[in-house]
């Protein structure tokens, strides 16, 4: 499997402006929303972490947290083709992954925290990852 590195903009609530500890602060829920975000913060993810992430998790107690579309990081426009299919490919050949990506993903549709052409593809730090479906 290809490594790559996925940049992403997250809010954070009392980050400070050194690169060192630009980093969110903790959130009191796992899938919470950051109340009255602040700052952005720029975290390095790599598909390994983001496909880790969606591999361990409990699918009912991540539902059962996730309330609307913060808890939610579109990276559609961090992904380069290549390393799209590079996690789409590494979900469909790992039956743990596809089976966590189909039930969060269609239960998010339902519940209209994501598009129908959206896509859960992966999970890290207390937030799940979409793009769009190709």
């Amino acid at each position: 499997m290809k490594k790559f590195l996925i940049i992403v903009v997250l809010a954070a609530v009392g980050c400070s402006s050194t690169r060192d500890e630009m980093r969110p602060a903790p959130q009191p829920s796992a899938y919470a929303a950051p109340a009255g975000a602040e700052h952005q913060a720029v975290s390095g993810i790599s598909g390994d972490t983001l496909l880790t992430g969606l591999k361990n998790l409990n699918v009912n107690d991540t539902l059962a947290n996730v309330h609307d579309s913060s808890a939610v990081v579109d990276i559609s426009d961090v992904l380069s083709a290549g390393d799209l299919q590079v996690l789409t490919t590494s979900i469909r050949d790992d039956a743990k992954l596809n089976t966590n990506s189909a039930q969060l993903t269609g239960e998010l549709q339902k519940r209209g925290i994501i598009g129908l052409e959206e896509r859960i593809v992966g999970a890290s730090g207390g937030k799940l990852y979409k793009t769009s479906v190709i």
